[in-house]
C-alpha cells in the first residue's frame, strides 16, 4: 500500500533548509521544495525509517600528502574555498577550467571535482545542505576532460547509473559510450596510487573527484 507523508513548514525559522532522508530507499527530498512524500509499504507490522534533517550538516573526509582529488558532498551555500574550508590552514585547491587548471584558491562549484593540497595526512570538513537530486552538470562545449564530482554525502552510485543529455536526447551511460558520446570508464584518484579507472560497475562516492573525458560537446550528465 501506499503511504503519504505530509507536511507544514510554517514554523520553521525561513531560510533555514529541511531535508527528509528515506533510509530504505535511500532517498533525500528537500522538504522546502514539496510538502509531502509517498513510499509503498512493506508488511502491515514493518517499519519505515526517515531522518528529518534541520539546518546544515557537517561531513567530514582525510586528505592524504601531498594531493587529494575531492568534490563538495554537500552544498556550503558559496564557492569561495576559504569559507567552503573554514579554518584550513594551508589551504591549497586547484579547479579545471576545461583547458588546463584555474587560480590557486578559484571558485568551487557543486558537481566539480578539484585538488586539494596537504603538507599531510589529515581531517577536514565541510558544512552545508544535502543535495535531494536528481544533480545536474553541464560538461564543457567542446570534446575533451571534464573534472566532475559526485555531490551526494549519503549514498554511492555505479557508473552505469549516470545519464547524458544532448537537446531533447537522452541516454543511459551504456548507451551514450555506444553512440561515442562518452568513453566507457571514468578516472579516479587513489591517495598513494595514484589514479584508477571506474568502469561501468564501479561505484563513484562521496567525496571524490573524477576525470571523464565526452567525445560530444555540450553534454549535460544527471548524477
Amino acid at each position: 500500500a501506499s503511504v503519504t507523508l505530509t507536511w507544514d513548514l510554517a514554523q520553521v525559522p525561513a531560510g533555514l533548509p529541511v531535508s527528509l532522508w528515506d533510509c530504505q530507499a535511500g532517498q533525500r527530498v528537500d522538504m522546502r521544495s514539496q510538502s509531502s512524500y509517498t513510499f509503498t509499504s512493506g508488511a502491515a507490522d514493518s517499519v519505515r525509517g526517515v531522518e528529518i534533517q534541520v539546518g546544515a550538516w557537517e561531513v567530514t573526509t582525510s586528505v592524504c600528502a601531498p594531493w587529494s582529488l575531492l568534490s563538495l558532498p554537500v552544498n556550503p551555500g558559496t564557492t569561495d574555498p576559504a569559507q567552503v574550508f573554514a579554518g584550513t590552514t594551508p589551504l591549497v585547491t586547484y579547479t579545471w577550467t576545461g583547458t588546463g587548471y584555474g587560480s590557486v584558491n578559484g571558485p568551487l562549484s557543486m558537481g566539480q571535482g578539484f585538488w586539494f593540497g596537504s603538507e599531510t595526512q589529515r581531517q577536514v570538513s565541510v558544512s552545508g545542505t544535502p543535495n535531494a537530486g536528481p544533480f545536474s552538470l553541464s560538461l564543457s562545449a567542446q570534446p575533451g576532460w571534464n573534472l566532475i564530482g559526485y555531490p551526494f554525502s549519503e549514498t554511492t552510485m555505479p557508473v552505469s547509473s549516470l545519464r547524458f543529455q544532448q537537446g531533447a536526447t537522452t541516454k543511459t551511460f551504456d548507451e551514450a559510450v555506444a553512440a561515442g558520446w562518452v568513453v566507457p570508464y571514468l578516472w579516479g584518484w587513489r591517495c598513494g596510487q595514484g589514479y584508477a579507472l571506474h568502469w561501468s560497475r564501479d561505484l563513484v562516492e562521496p567525496w571524490n573527484g573524477y576525470w571523464f573525458f565526452a567525445l560530444q560537446g555540450g553534454l549535460t550528465m544527471e548524477i
